[in-house]
């Protein structure tokens, strides 16, 4: 009688954790995004969260993206922001397609940009 239980019960287990992946995926697909503190800025992908402290930034641009994003439907421009090690990281979801029109990112940036200089001012670095 046990013999019988056993494909049920591992049936049930590939089961649950295909379920149980694939709903951490979508919260981690949904939490992915740009989110801009006081402090720092916050860089959340799929698999990890980046933290840069405005005080290590050292310039943020809004940069033409390859050919071949613009060719398979991706955005024209994004924003990158540049760090004090020379890292160049993409502000995901800070581009003209996330944001529906060029007017918009480059408002986007503003305030972000404004965000970084009120924290070097008040001596959050």
């Amino acid at each position: 009688m046990g013999g019988e239980k056993d494909p049920l019960v591992l049936r049930s287990l590939v089961a649950g954790l295909i379920v149980g992946a694939g709903a951490f995926v979508l919260w981690r697909t949904v939490r992915m995004g740009t989110v801009v503190y006081v402090d720092h800025v916050e860089l959340r992908e799929l698999w990890g969260t980046t933290e840069v402290p405005w005080g290590d930034v050292t310039h943020i641009d809004v940069v033409p993206t390859s050919e071949l994003d613009i060719i398979d439907g991706g955005p024209r421009e994004a924003a990158m922001l540049c760090d004090r090690t020379g890292r160049r990281l993409n502000l995901l979801c800070v581009d003209d397609k996330a944001l529906g029109r060029r007017r918009d990112l480059q408002n986007e940036i503003e305030a972000i940009r404004a965000t970084w200089l009120a924290a070097l001012r008040s001596g959050h670095n």
